[in-house]
C-alpha cells in the first residue's frame, strides 16, 4: 500500500480555481484536470473529466477509452449552452470549454497512465522522470529537435496545447498512453502546468529530496510554486513509495547519487548567493553612512 497527497490552489492571481483533481487509493486512480475556458467553464470542464473518468474506470473501462468518455461528455455540455440550456451569459463566450488530464492507474506494482494537454505525471527515485510528453506546441518542437527543454521553457507560446478533453468537435482527440513499472522504493508525481511553469525540473527534485513523505512533498511544491509566483492555479498529487520501505537511505543512495551531487552543489550555489548578497548590502549600508556623515559634516 502506497500513502499519497494530493493538493490544489489557485494561486497569486487567479481568482478562482479551474483546475480539478480525483484522488482514489483503494481502486487505484489519480487524476489531475486543468480547465481552459472563460470564468467558470473550465472549471466545469475539469470537473466533468474527473467526474466522467472516475465513473467509467469504475465501471470497468481502461483509461484512454475513460478519457474520450470525458471528451464527449464536455462535448455534449457544450453543445447545451450553445443551445441556450445553461448559456452562462448572452454573449456565449464561455462555451468552448476544454480541459487538459493526466489519469494514473495504478495496480500493484505495474501502472497505466494517459493524457491529453500538458499536465504532466513524472517518475521519482533519486532523479526526475517525466513520463507523459506535452500536447502542446512548444512539447512537438520539442519531440522535433527543434527546442531544448530551456528553450520550451521560455518560449512565448509555451501555453498553446494541441489536445485536449473538450473545446471543439471538429478537433479529433488523440490522448496517448503508457505502461510501466513501479519499483518499490520509486514515486510517482502528477502535476498541472501551474507547478511546472514556475520551478524547474531541478528545483522539483530538490523539493521533493528534501522532503519525505508525499504529504510534506506536495505541501513545499507548492509553497515553492507559490513563491516563485503562483501565477496560475496548481495542483499536484503525490504518490509514495510502498509503506515499508519510505526511508530507505542505501537505495536512494544508489539510485541517486548523481541527482544528490546536482542538488548538493545547488545548495552550495544558493548559499554562496545568499553569503555575498549580505557582503553587498553591507557595503551599501556602510557606503551610504559615510556618504550621511560627510553631508552632515558639510552642512555643519
Amino acid at each position: 500500500m502506497r500513502d499519497y497527497a494530493a493538493i490544489t490552489h489557485s494561486g497569486n492571481i487567479r481568482h478562482h480555481n479551474e483546475d480539478c483533481f480525483s484522488a482514489d487509493a483503494e481502486m487505484g486512480l489519480w487524476i489531475v484536470a486543468d480547465g481552459v475556458g472563460g470564468h467558470t467553464s473550465g472549471e466545469v470542464a475539469s470537473k466533468i473529466a474527473c467526474e466522467t473518468i472516475s465513473d467509467q474506470v469504475r465501471k470497468g473501462e481502461d483509461l484512454l477509452p475513460a478519457i474520450h468518455s470525458a471528451h464527449d461528455k464536455v462535448l455534449r455540455e457544450i453543445s447545451a449552452r450553445s443551445a441556450g440550456d445553461t448559456l452562462p451569459d448572452e454573449g456565449g463566450e464561455e462555451n468552448n470549454m476544454g480541459t487538459t488530464v493526466v489519469a494514473l492507474r495504478l495496480r500493484q506494482n505495474r501502472f497505466q497512465l494517459a493524457w491529453a494537454g500538458d499536465s504532466r505525471a513524472y517518475k521519482w527515485h533519486g532523479r526526475l522522470t517525466q513520463l507523459t510528453q506535452d500536447h502542446s506546441f512548444v512539447g512537438e518542437l520539442m519531440a522535433k529537435g527543434v527546442l531544448t527543454k530551456e528553450q520550451a521553457a521560455r518560449h512565448p507560446e509555451r501555453h498553446v496545447i494541441t489536445q485536449s478533453v473538450g473545446v471543439s468537435a471538429e478537433m479529433a482527440l488523440e490522448a496517448e498512453s503508457l505502461d510501466g513499472k513501479l519499483g518499490k522504493y520509486e514515486q510517482l508525481l502528477l502535476c498541472s502546468d501551474g507547478l511546472t511553469d514556475e520551478l524547474s525540473e531541478s528545483v522539483i527534485a530538490l523539493e521533493m529530496h528534501r522532503h519525505k513523505s508525499p504529504k510534506a512533498q506536495a505541501d513545499a511544491l507548492l509553497e515553492a510554486a507559490l513563491q516563485a509566483g503562483g501565477r496560475d492555479n496548481i495542483t499536484i498529487i503525490v504518490i509514495g513509495p510502498e509503506s515499508n520501505s519510505s526511508h530507505d537511505p542505501d537505495v536512494t543512495q544508489e539510485i541517486g547519487t548523481s541527482t544528490k551531487d546536482k542538488i548538493r552543489r545547488k545548495t552550495r550555489q544558493w548559499a554562496k548567493q545568499r553569503y555575498w548578497r549580505g557582503i553587498l548590502w553591507l557595503v551599501l549600508g556602510l557606503v551610504s553612512g559615510v556618504g550621511l556623515l560627510v553631508l552632515v559634516t558639510g552642512v555643519g
